[in-house]
């Protein structure tokens, strides 16, 4: 990486727990998990790994987004675990979880507990960009496929400002299927999505689910930005359940 392609990172080691590594999605960055779940999980001891890819956050490059493909965010994710001495867990969110799926088979080792928020699937997004185009077209507003009505609008003119440009590069490279890792033994991996997601499809989390033999859990309301909806502690208990009990 050049000098001045500089990614904006958060890393709070703690040598009693393993370290927790936010991966964000399109749009988002690390500050989507400094709002709640950052605090929620130091609170219980974890170190924590945040950062936000180029063109992202506070990072280099957001003039060039549309150049950006899956393949620049692996590189920057598997820089920023490089740097890790004692991570263990994932928490990755929307298409965060495609990078992660893809550093998995280049890398099986990186982790024994991946936790998968509202997971963009393998099988390719051709359908749920249909419906998020009719979602979008109807709604107006981007904001409306992440957030819930339930969430102080403020809040959301806040995140708002906070957004990233979507790549192009990504979003045609999304519209393809991909083979998913052969995970070992050791892993443990948990899908977490709900029937009130505007942009992903529940079968093929639960067609993904089967294929890593994760556990899936749907809820009924919370929306595609878990970890700011208003019911986002019910996803933060559901993950530290998932990590200190091994996930079964």
């Amino acid at each position: 990486m050049k000098e001045n392609e500089v990614l904006e990172t958060y890393i709070n080691e703690n040598k009693e727990k393993k370290t927790i590594i936010y991966i964000h999605g399109t749009s988002f960055g690390a500050w989507c998990w400094k709002e709640h779940f950052i605090p929620y999980f130091e609170r219980k001891g974890y170190g924590t790994c945040c950062f936000s890819f180029r063109g992202h956050g506070e990072s280099w490059g957001k003039k060039r987004i549309n150049k950006f493909g899956i393949n620049d965010y692996i590189k920057d994710c598997w820089n920023i675990i490089q740097k890790l001495d004692n991570s263990e867990i994932i928490i990755a969110h929307s298409v965060g979880c495609i990078v992660i799926l893809k550093l998995l088979t280049l890398f099986p080792d990186i982790s024994s507990k991946i936790i998968l928020l509202a997971p963009a699937t393998n099988r390719g997004m051709l359908k749920n960009y249909g419906k998020i185009f009719i979602q979008r077209a109807t709604l107006k507003k981007m904001s409306s496929i992440y957030f819930s009505e339930r969430l102080n609008e403020n809040d959301i003119k806040k995140y708002e400002k906070k957004f990233a440009g979507i790549s192009a590069k990504v979003s045609f490279q999304l519209i393809k299927s991909f083979t998913l890792p052969i995970l070992l033994d050791n892993k443990n991996v948990m899908i977490i999505g709900s029937y009130a997601d505007k942009g992903v499809g529940i079968n093929n989390l639960y067609t993904m689910g089967n294929e890593l033999n994760a556990i899936t859990v749907i809820f009924p309301n919370i929306c595609h930005a878990m970890m700011l909806d208003p019911e986002w502690k019910v996803i933060a208990d559901t993950i530290l359940n998932f990590i200190e009990n091994n996930g079964r």
